[in-house]
């Protein structure tokens, strides 16, 4: 997805829950900066992490928050003459509790500026996944597609929180039917805006 599609999109996001941030008191954050690596098996066997582009933000209210990603990636192998890319495309829905704030009690005089602004949230998610495989032999191109299957996963997400500013670093693992190996770890670093 193009970046400044990318950015407009979640313009429009910000535009569209900021009414619901004021009246309600949720807080929303968009993270304009993911980076995604996860552990996979390539097509000669081997495992090694691989980068995947990440689209995502999150809607928080008290110790809740909702987290929904779209995550694309695509891999490319073969000759002049015969060439494979697969493109796959994951579309994530995440539920995260927070279970504790970091660090807190460091300090025996608090006053009413002084906030915590770490975080341990742990989550489960599903979504839904799909790949194609373009395939080109000389001038003849075929596409197959995979249809949509059903994913889950488990995460552990550590967040800083401060003012306006919103980072985590997501540990998790992903079960699926195609998936190699099982479960499939992977890592993510997000930040971004919070309102």
């Amino acid at each position: 997805m193009p970046v400044i599609i990318k950015f407009l999109i979640q313009l429009l996001i910000l535009l569209f829950f900021s009414g619901l941030q004021s009246a309600y008191g949720f807080s929303i954050s968009i993270f304009p900066i993911n980076l995604e690596n996860r552990f996979v098996q390539t097509n000669s066997k081997e495992y090694k992490f691989i980068p995947l582009s990440n689209f995502s933000f999150s809607i928080g209210h008290q110790s809740h928050q909702v987290l929904i990603e779209h995550t694309e990636f695509e891999k490319r192998s073969g000759n002049e003459t015969l060439n494979f890319l697969e493109i796959n495309q994951e579309y994530h829905l995440n539920y995260l509790y927070q279970v504790t704030s970091l660090f807190q009690g460091q300090s025996q005089v608090q006053t009413k500026n002084q906030s915590n602004m770490f975080f341990l949230y742990m989550g489960i998610g599903t979504g839904v996944y799909n790949s194609s495989v373009k395939t080109q032999y000389l001038a003849v191109e075929s596409i197959e597609n995979s249809g949509n299957a059903i994913f889950i996963s488990g995460l552990v997400s550590l967040q800083f929180q401060y003012s306006y500013f919103h980072s985590q670093l997501d540990l998790r693992l992903f079960q699926a039917k195609d998936y190699s190996p099982q479960p499939q770890p992977g890592v993510i670093w997000r930040a971004g805006i919070k309102f």
